[in-house]
Formats: structure tokens, C-alpha cells, sequence
């Protein structure tokens, strides 16, 4: 017994321990801060980034903004290289397992956009590889896309981080976006469904979004319906998805209770503006059948009403939509 306590707590220690490290990195002073005027736009996305962005230093070192405005170059920028990291110790299958459960409960102690202490525009994606590798199964640098707008290039390449879950529900992951060594958003995809955050704890922690958006389809060949639901806080840069899959048909028009489903999230820094596009994109994908449409041009709801309706745990309201909007 007593050597299974010493275990118990070496383990515990070093859960601990990693998480320090990662809040010790991505909460260091940042010393440098650059600016331009001048703004690209992805043709893709409609996502405008300043023309020269910052990153963010840790205690020990200096990122050095790589792109700059010009009006004739369309040239790939000279990266700096990157400092070498020492590695983390590895956690064992039990330990990343039990990482990930306090991780997925705490948030690592910090509000979105940051994720598990990443924060996009602060944490280098080599602070954040190194966490990552201490309990990751898969880290993959996925497509990378080189852009150029006004004379400015620039590459935004995706890395996916898979994780254990649960014994049924072997493998989580989420992508992480970086430009210039920087992670510029997270998009954590679906939720194991007991770790989703639920509609009115979103309400509850970060108010009444900016924009409030649904998306059906009343001649899917399926039933239920599909039914999504996108909370949109354009100043804290957190952009919340709701599944639904109990939406049907009533009369004229279509319904849909608010309940524990598997949501997504995506997560993005102050230098990346958003347009409906994007938005759009990120919720629904490539040339969706039907586009989203705003709340309170396709229900009675206002944002306001909304947020008062639905941030009340014991609300049972039904989401409801005229079947003739979604046609």
C-alpha cells in the first residue's frame, strides 16, 4: 500500500509538473510588439492578418515577425530558426489519460480562446508541441497553404494533436493553426460528448454573442433533421458549434430542443478578423446545401431574448424556425 501511494502521488506530481510549465511558458512577459498598417486577406476565407505580425516571446526566446509589407515582392519570407526545446518527460498511458480528464476540466485554468494554455497569438507552436508531445499518440503537420495578397506572402500550416479519451472512445484531437511559428487559431472539432461545453454554460460565462447563427434543412432524406446552431463572440475571438440531432418537423415549422450533444469549437487571435464566409466555413464546411442564417431572421428571437431564454439551466424551450425559410 505504501508503494502504491508513492506512485500515486510521483504521478500526480508530474501531471502537475507539466501543466506549471505550460502555464509557466505561455504566461511569460511579452517584450516586443510590432504593427503595420497594412492588412492581407485569405481569398479563401475572407481572414484579414496584419501585414506584420508579432509573436510572442517566452522567458528565454526572441520571435522576430518574418512578413512584411511590400508592393512588388511576392516572395517566400526567411524564416528564423527556431530555438531547440528540451523534451518533456513522456507520461504513460494512465497518466496522459489522466491529463487529458484535468485538462478537459480545468482548461488548464484559463478562458477561452485559450485551450488547455494554448492561447492563440501568445504560445509559439513549439511551446506548444512541447506540451503536447508528453502525452500525445499523433502529432501531424497536416496541408500548409501559402497565401499573397498586396504584395504579402504568407503560410499558415495546420498540425492535428491526437489524444486518449476513453477506453470506448479511444482518440480526441484538434488542429492547431500556426503562421510564422505562431499558433494563429484552434479548432477543436467534436467533443467526446461528456466534456462538451452545454449552451447555457457558454451563455453563462461569456454573455450574449455577437451574432447568433442557425442552419436546417427541411428536405433532408434523414430524420431527424439536422440542426446547427453558432454562437459568434467576435471581440473574444470564440466561436461555439452546436449538433443537434432531434430536429423535426411540427406543422409549419421546424424544431429543436437545446441538449448534451457533441460541440466543437473554434478558437482564433485578435490579429484574424472574421466575415460571414468564414464563419460559414468553419461551421458548415465547403458549399453547404443551405447557408446560415442570422437567429432573428429566421425565429421571434433576439440576441438578447435568446441569451436570457437559454443561459437558464432548467429552460426547456424549443428552438423554433418557419419550415419556408429552410425550403
Amino acid at each position: 500500500m505504501e508503494y502504491l501511494a508513492m506512485q500515486l502521488s510521483q504521478t500526480n506530481q508530474m501531471k502537475k509538473l507539466i501543466l506549471l510549465i505550460l502555464l509557466v511558458l505561455t504566461a511569460c512577459a511579452r517584450t516586443e510588439n510590432q504593427q503595420s498598417t497594412s492588412e492581407i486577406s485569405t481569398p479563401s476565407t475572407g481572414r484579414a492578418l496584419p501585414a506584420t505580425r508579432t509573436l510572442s516571446p517566452s522567458a528565454t526566446t526572441t520571435f522576430t515577425p518574418t512578413i512584411t509589407a511590400t508592393t512588388t515582392s511576392t516572395t517566400m519570407p526567411t524564416r528564423t530558426p527556431l530555438p531547440t526545446w528540451t523534451p518533456l518527460p513522456t507520461l504513460s498511458s494512465e497518466e496522459a489519460l489522466e491529463l487529458v480528464e484535468e485538462l478537459y476540466a480545468t482548461n488548464a485554468g484559463c478562458r477561452l480562446p485559450c485551450w488547455w494554455g494554448i492561447t492563440p497569438g501568445v504560445t509559439s507552436w513549439e511551446e506548444a508541441r512541447q506540451f503536447f508531445a508528453t502525452f500525445a499518440t499523433e502529432i501531424i503537420q497536416s496541408d500548409s497553404i501559402q497565401i499573397s495578397e498586396k504584395g504579402v506572402t504568407y503560410i499558415e500550416t495546420r498540425n492535428i494533436v491526437r489524444y486518449p479519451i476513453v477506453a470506448d472512445y479511444p482518440v480526441g484531437g484538434f488542429s492547431l493553426y500556426v503562421i510564422d511559428g505562431g499558433i494563429s487559431s484552434i479548432e477543436t472539432g467534436s467533443f467526446y460528448i461528456d466534456y462538451s461545453i452545454q449552451l447555457d454554460q457558454m451563455l453563462q460565462e461569456y454573455g450574449a454573442p455577437t451574432q447568433i447563427f442557425l442552419w436546417t434543412l427541411s428536405n433532408a432524406p434523414f430524420r431527424p433533421l439536422p440542426f446547427i446552431l453558432v454562437l459568434f463572440y467576435e471581440d473574444q475571438g470564440i466561436m461555439a458549434i452546436y449538433d443537434y440531432d432531434n430536429a423535426e418537423i411540427i406543422g409549419d415549422n421546424i424544431s429543436s430542443c437545446p441538449k448534451p450533444v457533441v460541440s466543437g469549437l473554434s478558437l482564433w487571435s485578435e490579429i484574424i478578423e472574421m466575415d460571414v464566409e468564414d464563419i460559414e466555413f468553419r461551421a458548415l464546411g465547403v458549399d453547404p446545401t443551405k447557408p446560415l442564417r442570422l437567429l432573428e431572421d429566421v425565429t421571434d428571437y433576439t440576441i438578447d431574448s435568446f441569451h436570457q431564454t437559454f443561459k437558464d439551466t432548467s429552460n426547456q424551450t424549443c428552438i423554433i424556425t418557419p419550415v419556408e425559410h429552410w425550403e
